[in-house]
């Protein structure tokens, strides 16, 4: 009875295939929540870090914030830590960098920053390209706030690379970020912990790579996290509590342990400084200048320079020739940033932020009108004004960064060169060896061919003799063998190719190169471009001058060997040196001149018309005569035709009556 089955009708038949294919076709979307379900329990169960443990110690009681000397002078700041661009012209187009106030030199912590807005805006013609840019990760208190320039920090981008000294490696992630995601940025310090010197970054909660291990370059570096965005609104989130949990419990920076951070305090001076360097065109002022930056980091350049490495650094490319050092053209094919609105919001932006300045314009700031139409920008008394006179002998630290950077100038060129030339003599061996295996497999060929005409040759020759010994033997004829001479067989030798033997290519380093005596003698090196235009510079140098305490400067600070007195006479002497070489571009006429010159064009009109008509008399006179002439001489011609014509007739008329 058991092995009877049940009778199937239609409809239970039916119920059992539907059945079946619902079983069979799973809907695609339950399918795949749940291999993302089963990825998720597995990546939670992969996860490499571990909860926090507690450590006995006190935290830090400073609020995590960004200081205005760590920011961008494009970073618009709220109180609840949202973070926003100026968006008005040119300036749009530039990243965003701002610096947090604590640093980690040890232990695990994360900060948190999620996408609030990303501004969309209609645009017309070439634009930077992402458009939009958010970059988070960390970076030493002498770095330069736009990350991925340099060694100094690290940062992921929403393109999925991570960042590092010029260098972009990919992530392998999916997808960019968008509006409200929440992205975490994880460093891990913890010599203790198996994941110790990484980075990671965590997207709504959920690992989104693999730690990263930090570069060699930022070991035993105090780290602060640093955000650069374009186009974005970012809300940052240092903590005490994160706005998505982990996978594990993770400090935040807010919750960093005294031991493990190190805080920047806040600029505790309410007066903030100026500075105008005054500097002669060629004498080092550029280089006195970055001396002046790499001592004093909280002191923000404003010059057109700046602005050309700031683009450079948010991915628009700087106009490549370009024709002086104080004010490089802007033509990056952007109309937004060639129209110099970034100028004239950072001169709008730097009265209200309250910072430390240098302005560098080499000729603006040896001019009185645009010095005193500078200082009206500075209208707040808690900016003090100063100039600083940069003239006359440098001092003897001065000297040695001149000989180090005309090493270094000279030592490139060296490289330059000899990479040029191994260059050149590695195109030459190619070509030769590619000439030898030219040569050699066309004369490999021509012995083919010789080795195939003798063979047939053979062949032939052995096919006649078999041919003839059988008509003879068909005939009954007997032919004699010749003897055959004896010959030594020559063994083919194979030709063993000669085996070139590669050089071996010793890698070769770049000869060390050395200062000439006279070279040490030069006080200000040659840059590779002048510091203003020649033609510019002969028709503005006459009227360059040293500021004043009553211009509205402060105080006046003498850097160089020229002080007071002694400034204004090496300004002199450099303004009468240069009268004797340089070409006088903007010479004027004056009204004398201008007088005595229309009268002299008068009378000089007037010589010309006489001349002109004492020209027209003679040269009628000797047409007149040249006519008569010719008419004499005609009448002469047409008498002597006549006079031999009559002779003729004569004589013909005395021979007819001889006859």
């Amino acid at each position: 009875l058991k092995s009877i089955s049940k009778p199937s009708f239609p409809a239970d038949r039916s119920r059992s295939s539907s059945s079946t294919m619902a079983d069979a076709v799973e809907p695609a979307a339950k399918k795949q929540k749940t291999e993302d379900e089963t990825a998720e329990v597995k990546a939670e169960a992969e996860e490499k870090e571990k909860d926090a443990k507690a450590i006995k110690g006190e935290k830090i009681k400073e609020p995590v914030v960004f200081h205005t000397n760590d920011t961008t002078m494009n970073v618009m700041l709220s109180s609840g830590g949202l973070l926003m661009p100026l968006s008005d012209g040119g300036i749009r187009h530039l990243f965003a960098g701002a610096r947090a106030s604590v640093g980690l030199k040890s232990g695990r912590y994360m900060f948190e920053a999620k996408i609030v807005e990303m501004v969309m805006r209609a645009e017309d013609g070439p634009k930077p390209s992402p458009k939009h840019v958010l970059r988070l990760g960390f970076s030493t208190s002498q770095s330069q706030l736009l990350m991925g320039h340099g060694a100094t920090d690290i940062c992921f981008d929403m393109e999925g690379f991570l960042l590092h000294d010029k260098k972009r490696s990919s992530l392998g992630l999916p997808a960019r970020y968008g509006k409200g995601n929440v992205l975490a940025v994880l460093i891990n310090l913890d010599k203790a912990s198996p994941n110790a010197f990484t980075i990671s970054l965590f997207k709504d909660g959920k690992r989104a790579c693999e730690p990263q291990p930090l570069p060699e370059s930022l070991h035993g570096k105090i780290l602060f996290p640093t955000i650069n965005y374009r186009n974005v609104a970012v809300s940052v989130n240092f903590g005490s509590s994160p706005q998505v949990a982990l996978p594990f419990t993770c400090n935040m920076v807010q919750d960093a342990y005294v031991s493990h951070s190190s805080v920047t305090a806040a600029e505790s001076s309410s007066e903030f400084e100026v500075i105008f360097p005054c500097c002669l065109p060629e004498q080092g002022g550029f280089d006195w200048l970055d001396m002046f930056k790499a001592k004093h980091p909280n002191y923000t350049e404003l010059s057109d320079r700046m602005i050309l490495d700031w683009a450079e650094k948010s991915g628009i490319s700087a106009p490549k020739l370009q024709t002086n050092n104080d004010k490089p053209e802007f033509r990056f094919g952007i109309s937004d940033m060639d129209d110099l609105s970034i100028r004239r919001m950072i001169q709008c932006m730097a009265s209200l932020q309250k910072r430390n300045y240098i302005i560098m314009e080499i000729r603006g700031n040896l001019s009185k009108e645009t010095r005193v139409a500078s200082l009206g920008h500075f209208f707040d008394d808690a900016f003090k004004k100063r100039a600083y006179v940069v003239m006359g002998t440098p001092d003897a630290e001065f000297k040695k960064k001149n000989l180090e950077l005309m090493l270094k100038d000279k030592q490139e060129q060296s490289d330059a060169q000899f990479k040029k030339e191994k260059e050149e003599a590695a195109r030459k061996k190619a070509l030769e060896k590619k000439q030898k295996d030219a040569e050699k497999a066309k004369k490999k060929a021509e012995k083919e061919r010789q080795k195939k005409l003798e063979e047939m040759k053979k062949a032939a020759e052995k096919a006649k003799k078999e041919a003839e010994k059988k008509k003879a033997e068909a005939e009954g004829r007997t032919i004699e063998e010749e003897e055959e001479e004896t010959k030594d067989v020559e063994m083919e030798e194979e030709e063993v190719e000669e085996e070139e033997v590669d050089d071996v290519e010793v890698e070769e380093e770049a000869p060390k190169v050395t200062l000439t005596a006279e070279e040490k003698k030069v006080t200000f090196r040659k840059l590779p471009l002048p510091d203003i235009p020649e033609q510019l510079l002969n028709t503005s140098f006459t009227k360059f001058s040293l500021p004043e305490l009553d211009e509205g400067f402060d105080d006046l600070h003498y850097e160089w060997s020229a002080k007071g007195p002694q400034a204004a006479q090496t300004l002199q002497k450099w303004v009468l040196e240069r009268k004797l070489t340089s070409r006088v571009e903007d010479l004027a006429p004056s009204m004398w001149f201008k007088t005595k010159w229309a009268a002299w064009q008068k009378l000089f009109h007037q010589w010309q018309s006489k001349q002109m008509e004492y020209r027209s008399k003679v040269q009628k006179k000797a047409t007149e005569k040249a006519q008569k002439e010719a008419k004499k001489q005609q009448a002469l011609k047409l008498a002597e035709a006549k006079a031999a014509a009559e002779k003729a007739k004569k004589e013909a008329a005395e021979k007819a009556t001889e006859k």
